[in-house]
């Protein structure tokens, strides 16, 4: 059997209002007590980190990692406006204390960089910042199956997704026909 998890990485720098844990934790801390079901030990997991094309761009306008005090204007975009130092169309500058993949050590993007990153690929400088970022949510959801009371019989495949990106549907089919091929190795004693 196989256990799919979906989890929208987009979500990093969204908090729930009630106890402003951010969705990415909460996906992680989720996806840990699935884990932790016995029903799925001998289950294979796939998991699907989606919404892979909006993170990219939110790379560019929201931080990775955050310290605690963020400063945003009027369209949830992250501003270089200093407390009490606004203009006539933006007095105030909303604050939010928030402190988000404080154990992150890779590459971050300059927010305010000018021209823009290059979301297509051709940016080396994002690029970098990107696949750390991916690198980091990967080793997190891998973390998730260290320590368990017992011990998994069968992998975590990780992928990063997009819904409208039609190569889904075979990576879909390359993890489970890696599953399935596992499976039959091990039934025959050729794998153990």
């Amino acid at each position: 059997s196989v256990v799919l998890f979906v989890a929208a990485i987009n979500e990093f720098d969204t908090y729930y209002e009630e106890d402003m844990r951010s969705r990415q934790e909460v996906s992680l801390e989720l996806f840990r007590e699935t884990l932790l079901q016995r029903v799925f030990m001998d289950s294979a997991v796939v998991v699907f980190l989606n919404k892979d094309d909006l993170f990219r761009e939110k790379l560019t306008k929201s931080s990775f990692k955050s310290y605690g005090v963020e400063l945003y204007n009027q369209d949830n975009e992250y501003t270089s406006y200093e407390l009490g130092y606004g203009d006539e169309e933006e007095p105030y500058a909303p604050v939010r204390v928030e402190q988000r993949n404080l154990d992150y050590k890779g590459r971050v993007a300059n927010l305010l960089k000018h021209p823009p990153y290059r979301l297509d690929g051709s940016d080396e400088e994002f690029e970098g910042v990107y696949q750390d970022t991916c690198d980091y949510l990967k080793q997190k959801y891998l973390e998730c199956g260290d320590d368990l009371p017992f011990e998994r019989v069968k992998g975590i495949y990780i992928h990063f997704t997009t819904s409208t990106d039609t190569q889904n549907l075979n990576r879909i089919m390359n993890s489970a026909k890696d599953v399935l091929l596992t499976a039959s190795l091990m039934n025959v004693g050729a794998l153990v």
